[in-house]
């Protein structure tokens, strides 16, 4: 193989190295935006879950509530 054959395999090379490089930038970006978007879900999970306790705490004390009504009454 010549010089001139050897230089433009490496310029391939290099081209394909750009391109690699650039796609894995993208992908990166990407992993970094679903992990925050993951991150927003569970925030928001734990939110719900909070939110579902607390009501399910109130529908519980609500039988009781009621008897105490009536007995006032």
């Amino acid at each position: 193989m010549t010089i001139a054959t050897k230089k433009s395999e490496l310029a391939g090379l290099n081209s394909q190295l750009e391109e690699t490089s650039k796609s894995l930038a993208k992908i990166r970006a990407e992993a970094q935006s679903l992990k925050a978007e993951v991150e927003s879900m569970r925030l928001q999970k734990n939110t719900l879950v909070t939110e579902v306790s607390f009501a399910q705490g109130q529908l519980s004390l609500a039988p009781e509530t009621e008897a105490a009504a009536v007995e006032s009454n």
